[in-house]
């Protein structure tokens, strides 16, 4: 009776449901008290969920998390599959020549460890977490790349006129567009490289936000004399070192327990501050092996860092 039903139980944790135009994957039965419901329903077995579970870990299988990762759209994969193909093929010496961009909103919420030790019987200290429209939060910007760091961008708080407001509270949602992307973040960035006569042998990364790729944008960066990044795919953040690197100052900052927006943009600052060539470099190196992985694993996302 036991290895009958644990024969059955194998079959249906592998079950699966494909749904949607882009026939994502779903587990049919995700936990014990479903598969035991299937059991009971469709094979006249009536067992408790607790001996299901009990059943499952006799077997090998343990309950995970599924880990979030962007989208599986044929047609991005597709993209992707082009894009990491054409990285593989210039090498990695090319790949660590990147310099990645991006945009950030750091709000002061508790992104702490997620785990602490208590004794039997002591719950653990909850974690805090407010609507990000309640806390102090910036939006910031910034670049990296082997052995560079950019100036960290902080955005102000847009006035009535629809101007930086110097001395207004700092940004917490207003729409970046391309006059301000050019006029915040590339000028000081290009003239940065420039300075440091970088601008021949980089190459200039980012994604396909709106102001990012609006024809005021791309005509200011032709004008820069700079190799940019061309055919990024959309929906791709797992490949961006840069996207490591704010998961990182999220938890880093947070564990500075920063209450106003002062003492944020402080935190802020200093985590950009103490960031080290050696960390930076750490995290670059990391898109030619996430090229790598991508390749073999078919343009499908890459979790986790690599």
């Amino acid at each position: 009776e036991v290895k009958s039903r644990r024969k059955l139980l194998e079959r249906l944790v592998k079950e699966v449901i494909y749904a949607g135009t882009n026939r994502t994957v779903h587990p049919k039965y995700a936990s014990a008290p479903e598969l035991a419901r299937a059991l009971r329903l469709h094979h006249n077995i009536d067992v408790h969920s607790k001996t299901v579970l009990r059943d499952l870990n006799a077997m090998g299988y343990r309950s995970r998390v599924r880990v979030i990762v962007p989208t599986r759209d044929p047609s991005v994969i597709a993209k992707r599959c082009a894009f990491l193909n054409r990285a593989l093929r210039s090498g990695k010496k090319w790949c660590s020549s990147v310099i990645f961009s991006d945009e950030h909103v750091q709000p002061a919420m508790d992104f702490c460890d997620r785990r602490m030790f208590v004794r039997r019987g002591v719950n653990p200290i909850p974690r805090l977490r407010e609507r990000p429209q309640n806390v102090p939060s910036f939006q910031v910007w910034a670049a990296i790349g082997i052995d560079y760091k950019s100036q960290l961008i902080f955005f102000p708080k847009l006035n009535k006129a629809g101007e930086d407001d110097a001395h207004g509270a700092p940004n917490t949602g207003g729409r970046l567009n391309s006059a301000r992307y050019i006029k915040k973040c590339l000028s000081p960035f290009f003239a940065d490289l420039k300075k440091k006569g970088l601008v021949k042998d980089r190459v200039f990364q980012q994604d396909n936000a709106r102001c990012h790729v609006a024809k005021k944008t791309m005509a200011y960066i032709a004008r820069q004399n700079i190799n940019v990044l061309d055919g990024y795919p959309p929906y791709s953040c797992d490949l961006s070192p840069i996207e490591h690197l704010w998961a990182d100052m999220k938890k880093r900052v947070a564990k500075m327990h920063p209450e106003t927006q002062d003492e944020l943009k402080h935190c802020i600052q200093k985590y950009w501050d103490d960031l080290t060539f050696a960390e930076i470099n750490r995290y670059v190196n990391g898109f030619w092996r996430k090229v790598q992985r991508g390749v073999e694993n078919g343009g499908r996302p890459v979790a986790g860092r690599v």
